[in-house]
C-alpha cells in the first residue's frame, strides 16, 4: 500500500451528498456540486460547479450542462421530500434567528448568575439609597 502524499487530489466518492442549512443549499455528486446561497452574500439562485477543475467556483456550468443541472436539482428535489426539509420563509433573518438563540441557551444556561448579579445590584441600591436619607447632612459637605 502507498502511503506517501504526492497525490494532488481528492478522490471523490460516487456517493450523492446534500446538506440544507437556513436556507442555503447544495448537494455535491462525483466532481460537481450544485449550490444555492441565500441572501445578503448569495443571489438565492441555484449554480453548478465542477469542484475538481474550478475549486474556486468561479464558472456556472448551469447554462452548458443543463441536463447534469437538471438531474442534479431532481436528486436534490428527493432528498427534500424525504427528509421533510422545510422551505424558509421569506422573511427568515439568520443573524436575528442566531441571536435570539444564543440570548435564550445563555440565559438558561447561566441564570443563577444572572440572578445573584440583580440581587447585588438591587442590594447595593438599596444601600445607597437608606445611606442618602439616613445622612443627608455628610453627603452634601
Amino acid at each position: 500500500m502507498n502511503t506517501s502524499r504526492t497525490s494532488r487530489t481528492i478522490p471523490l466518492s460516487p456517493t450523492t451528498l446534500w446538506y440544507e442549512l437556513t436556507g442555503h443549499a447544495a448537494l455535491f455528486k462525483g466532481d460537481y456540486k450544485i449550490v444555492k446561497n441565500r441572501g445578503p452574500v448569495g443571489d438565492d439562485a441555484w449554480h453548478l460547479f465542477n469542484i475538481v477543475n474550478d475549486p474556486g467556483e468561479t464558472t456556472d456550468l448551469k447554462e452548458k450542462m443543463p441536463e447534469r443541472f437538471e438531474d442534479m436539482m431532481v436528486a436534490y428535489r428527493t432528498y427534500v421530500s424525504d427528509n421533510n426539509v422545510l422551505p424558509i420563509p421569506e422573511d427568515y433573518e439568520y443573524f436575528n434567528a442566531l441571536r435570539s438563540y444564543a440570548t435564550r441557551t445563555q440565559l438558561k444556561a447561566h441564570w443563577p448568575i444572572y440572578a445573584g448579579l440583580g440581587i447585588v445590584i438591587i442590594a447595593l441600591f438599596g444601600f445607597f439609597i437608606v445611606r442618602r436619607f439616613r445622612y443627608p447632612a455628610r453627603l452634601n459637605k
